[in-house]
Parts: structure tokens; sequence; C-alpha cells
């Protein structure tokens, strides 16, 4: 039950006292805050917009004029289209089409140049003047339905180009009979954006994500707009939009809009703390207000945790180390003789009996598997090593040393094995090398075997208990296969997945029903006793011994040899298996 304490008793007043105050201005700061973004997002959003359509028409107006003259008669037959023309119908020809250049001049918004190129006739008509030119200059410069930013080196300029060509489809250069051009100083487009800025709540700048070229505006900062533009291109931004960039210890919100026949955007950013002073300054006066409250707070606390709380957080350490099994390091020291003194010498004395009790009982335990191994070990059948003796006796009658060599070596192997008895684990390598010296000594014996091995190199190395599957082989052959009078065939299998070790023993032998199949399961869950086999029911214990809960045997019908699948599985603990005892 919860004790309430002079400490939590001044700890509650002081929350009760501040947290209603914090709490009440964060709403406060945060509704302010939200309020004076939504309506700059507001406008901003509305202002980028409106701008950004500006430039769509003004740029959209001159490239459908392009367009336009495409199909415009008197530019076809300037092209040569027509038949040969009088100086007449020259002259009248281009002072029509000059005409229309001049009208289409003065009707857009932004001052351009509109040049025609026959290419079929190797002319230009531009300004108020009729030239010859090479086609080759306007190869590699041709767009096709885009504008594109160059650097016109006679003006000493950037300049926007946008091309039409006709025929409007062709596969190269060479197949073009002439090319409408048109193009605009970047000069337009900053007074667009200074006038823009003037009346915006940041700066502005046109930024294209493709290059990442920037044109500010003429009264802008550069540099700082430079600097932001390295964000944007390094973070990849959508059609439109606003994020938040730090700069130089400086945040600023970014809005941008783009403008679609340009493939550029619109930037507007803004420094958030020129929005935000009024309320900064609010906030300085409400925290020093606060903080001085808050210290006095603070004294009066650690005077109560120096006498109180610091000899319990000592005790709830300690109580966790025990919870945890540590009973080493949890002796408690005080320095006053008062009631925490008094419960650290109690909890002293508890923790010494609980780690004696437990040492015992751990004593107990490791004596009870190590006798539970040897008893295992001593379950070996000692007429198997009488037949041994006596195949080797009969074959040596018949002088067929060979087969004794063979059968010497591989007993011998046998019993190294069986009879090293300070090796508890070994790599399931190890173990499947053990049992291809027991079939091979029974194969020598009287049966034909047939053995299928597929072990994951990942298993191979994994540590497990001694004797785990010759047992099982040996089950097989003696209770299974060797009542069929067939030829032997195992398939042994290991697999790993999802933290789980399974090694399955399959045979052909003459299977066994659900039924048994259950009985010998339930069997084997019992405590041993003389009614319970001793076989598959150390297996069993000897897994779950080792490695614990989800361990042991499952039993099941072999649907692909047709006698009885056997299957050993775990849950892999990793290297804390090796050390097991």
């Amino acid at each position: 039950m919860f004790r309430q304490t002079i400490f939590t008793r001044m700890i509650m007043v002081i929350l009760l006292f501040l947290v209603p105050a914090l709490l009440l201005y964060a709403y406060s700061n945060r509704t302010s805050v939200s309020v004076v973004e939504k309506l700059i997002h507001d406008s901003t959003s509305k202002q980028l917009t409106f701008f950004s359509g500006q430039v769509e028409n003004a740029v959209n107006r001159l490239s459908d004029f392009t367009v336009n003259m495409t199909q415009d008669p008197n530019v076809r037959e300037f092209m040569g289209y027509s038949f040969i023309r009088t100086d007449y119908e020259e002259v009248r020809l281009q002072a029509s089409i000059l005409e229309k250049l001049e009208l289409n001049n003065i009707a857009s918004t932004w001052p351009s140049l509109t040049t025609v190129y026959s290419l079929l006739e190797n002319k230009a008509l531009t300004g108020s003047s009729i030239t010859s030119f090479n086609p080759s200059q306007l190869k590699g410069l041709v767009t096709n339905n885009d504008w594109v930013m160059r650097y016109d080196y006679d003006n000493n300029r950037n300049y926007f180009y946008y091309y039409s060509t006709i025929p409007a489809v062709y596969d190269k250069f060479e197949d073009l009979h002439a090319v409408i051009e048109v193009k605009f100083a970047q000069d337009n487009i900053e007074n667009m954006l200074d006038q823009f800025e003037s009346a915006s709540n940041g700066q502005v700048f046109l930024y294209s994500a493709e290059t990442g070229r920037m044109i500010a505006a003429k009264k802008g900062s550069s540099s700082e707009a430079e600097n932001l533009k390295q964000q944007l291109y390094q973070r990849g931004i959508d059609d439109n939009g606003k994020i938040r960039v730090n700069l130089n210890h400086a945040s600023y919100e970014l809005y941008y809009e783009q403008v679609p026949s340009l493939g550029w955007y619109v930037v507007e950013y803004v420094p958030v703390e020129n929005i935000l002073q009024p309320i900064r300054s609010n906030q300085s006066q409400f925290f020093a207000t606060m903080f001085l409250l808050l210290a006095v707070a603070i004294v009066l606390a650690l005077l109560l945790y120096r006498t109180v709380q610091q000899p319990i957080l000592k005790l709830i350490r300690n109580i966790e180390r025990v919870k945890q099994g540590n009973y080493v390091v949890t002796t408690l020291h005080g320095r006053r003789n008062d009631e925490f003194q008094y419960l650290f010498d109690r909890f002293n004395e508890m923790t010494l009996e609980i780690r004696q009790l437990i040492e015992k009982v751990y004593e107990e335990q490791l004596r009870s598997r190590d006798a539970t191994l040897k008893q295992l070990q001593s379950q070996i059948n000692p007429h198997f090593l009488y037949n041994c003796l006596g195949f080797i006796m009969n074959m040596t009658k018949l002088k067929k040393h060979e087969d004794v060599e063979m059968m010497t070596y591989h007993l011998s192997q046998y019993y190294r094995y069986v009879t090293r008895l300070e090796t508890k684990t070994v790599p399931v390598s190890t173990e499947m090398e053990f049992t291809r010296h027991y079939l091979k000594i029974t194969q020598l014996r009287f049966v034909k075997i047939h053995m299928e091995y597929d072990i994951p190199d990942d298993v191979k190395s994994l540590m497990i208990p001694k004797l785990l599957i010759q047992p099982i082989i040996e089950n097989a052959i003696k209770h299974g296969i060797e009542a069929t009078g067939e030829p032997v065939c195992l398939w042994i299998r290991a697999t790993h997945h999802n933290g789980e070790i399974q090694i399955m023993i399959e045979d052909n032998g003459v299977g066994i029903t659900a039924d048994k199949i259950e009985a010998i399961m339930e069997r084997m869950q019992q405590p041993l006793s003389n009614d319970v086999g001793t076989g598959l029911w150390n297996i069993n214990q000897r897994l779950i011994m080792h490695f614990g809960e989800g361990a042991g045997i499952e039993l099941f019908e072999s649907k692909a040899l047709g006698g009885l699948q056997v299957v050993l599985r775990w849950k892999d603990t990793g290297s804390e298996a090796d050390n097991h005892v």
C-alpha cells in the first residue's frame, strides 16, 4: 500500500503549483504559434500560387505564340514551301511576319525576341531584318517543348529559350524544315521577383530542382538564398509544399510552388524567429519567473532527498540485483544509526541466507545431472561388444583380413567416443562421425545400409550432448527395419529456422500407428519407472536438461520412407549451449 512521506508530499505540492501553470502556458503558447504559422502559411501559399500563375501565363503566352506561328501560312511560305517569289512578294511576306512578331512582343507581359529560321533556304527572320545563317548553329540547341536557360555571350546575360519545329515530330535534326525560337531575358523574372518580394513576408527566388540553378531577386540576399538552395537540392521537393531548414543557427520556413511550364520553383523563405519574436519575448519573462520558483522548490526537495530518498534508492537497487539473481554484490552499508541502517542489516542477513540455499540446491542439481548422464552411458548393451568380437573371430578364421581391419578400426573409434566421460557436449559434426562408425560396424555384421545426410554447415558446429543420435538409429535398425527383411534406408536431415534447431531421423521400417506414437509421447513426459523405456525417455530428458524449455523429442510417421520419423528439437541458445554443464 502506498504511504505518503514528507518527501512525496513536498513534491506533490510543488507539482500542483507548477504543473498547471506550465500546462496552461504551454497550451496557450502552442495555440498562438499554430495560429501565427497557419496565417503565414495560408497567406504565403496564396501569394506563391498567384505569382507562379503570373509567371506561367507569361511563359505560356510566348510558347503558344511559337506553336501558332508554325501553322501560319506566311511562315510556311517563308520556309520555301511556295513557288519562286518576286522581290516585292518577298518584302511583303517578311513585313507581314515581322508585324506579327512585333505585335506579339507588344502584347506580351515580358519583352521577348522571336526568330523564324528556314532550314530549307538557310534564312532567319528576327527583329526587323532577315539574315542568312548556317543550320548547324542550331543543331544541339533545339529542344522539344521545353524551356531551357542558356547564357548569351553577345548580351552578357542569361536567356530562357523555347523552340517550335516544323514538322513537330521528327527523328533527326536534318528532317526539320523550320524552327521558331522565342527567348526572354532573366531580367524579366528578376523584376517580377522584386515586385513580389516587396509585398511578401520574406524573400523569394526561382529555383531549378533539375539543374540546381537559382534566380534571386535583385534586392535579396544572394548568399543566404544560395545556402538555402543547397538544402533544397539535397532534400528533393514535390510540386508544392513547405519545409523547415536550419542554416547558420537560424531556422527558416521554405514555401515553394512549381511553375509547370518552366519546371522551376518559386521559393519564399521566412526566418521563423521573425515570425515568433513577440511570442518568444513573453516566453522569456514567464520562464524566468518559473525558474526562480523552481530553484526554491529544488532546494527544499534536495534536503528531503538526501535524508530519505537516497537510502530508499540504495535499497531498491540491491533488491533489483537480488531479483536478477545477483546475490554477491548486495551488501548494504549506511553511515547513520537510524531506521535505514536497521533495514540494511536485515537485508544483508536475508540475501546471505538465500545465497547459501541456492548454492546448496545447485550443487544437488549438478550431482543429479552427472548421475543421469553416467547412467545413460552405462546402458550400452554389452552384447554389442560380444557380437563384434565374434565377427572378428569368424572373419579371422575365414582369412578376411580387410573386414577384420575395418571392424577393428570402427569398433575402436566407437568405444573411444563412448568411454570419454570428461566430454559432455560435442559438435553435431562429431556426433555424426560417431554415428557413421556405428553404422559401418552394423553394415559389416549383417545389414546392408543406405544412408543420406543433409546437415547444413551452421548446424554442424552447434554443441549438443553426446549420444543423442546413435541410440535412435540403433533403435530404428533393431525394432523397425530388421523385421521387414529389407535393406536399411536411413535419412538424417537438420534445419535451422526461426531460432529453432531440428534434427530429423527417418527410416523405412515397419512404421508405427498414430495411437502408438501418442502413447509413447505420453510416457516420455512421466517420471522414469519400470514401465517406461529408458532410450527415448533419456534422450528427451537430456535435451530438456541441456537446452531448457521447448526442447524434446517428437515422433511422426515417415511419409517419404514409410517408417518412423524422430525429430529432435531445441531453441538456438548461441554460445550459451557451449558452456552448459
